[in-house]
């Protein structure tokens, strides 16, 4: 009986020997993979904040763009009001200068 209990203990103790040896092997052959991982995770990482740092550059010069577009707008508008009144401006100095005559 002790002998099973002796042989029971050798195959447990053999098979933590086992374990620990295919744990430390599965870590040194997955080191490498796992530090290319983390190299493209770096470099996906940066390539993100390149990214939101161009996008936030095109954000601002749209809102340049848009602010320059009213300013440009507005200033066409009003000058265009003021071309639609020229006729009548000049039809009354038309007039002016032919009362004075």
């Amino acid at each position: 009986m002790i002998i099973i209990l002796y042989i029971s203990a050798a195959v447990a103790a053999a098979a933590l020997i086992y374990l620990a040896v295919s744990a430390v092997r599965f870590k040194r052959n997955t080191k490498p993979d796992i530090k290319k991982i983390n190299g493209t995770a770096a470099s996906m990482q940066t390539s993100v904040e390149e990214i939101k740092t161009e996008t936030q550059l095109l954000s601002q010069k749209q809102k340049e763009l848009q602010e320059d577009f009213l300013t440009k707008k507005t200033a066409m508008q009003t000058t265009a009001a003021e071309v639609k009144g020229t006729p009548h401006v000049l039809k009354m100095l038309w007039n002016a200068g032919k009362s004075d005559i």
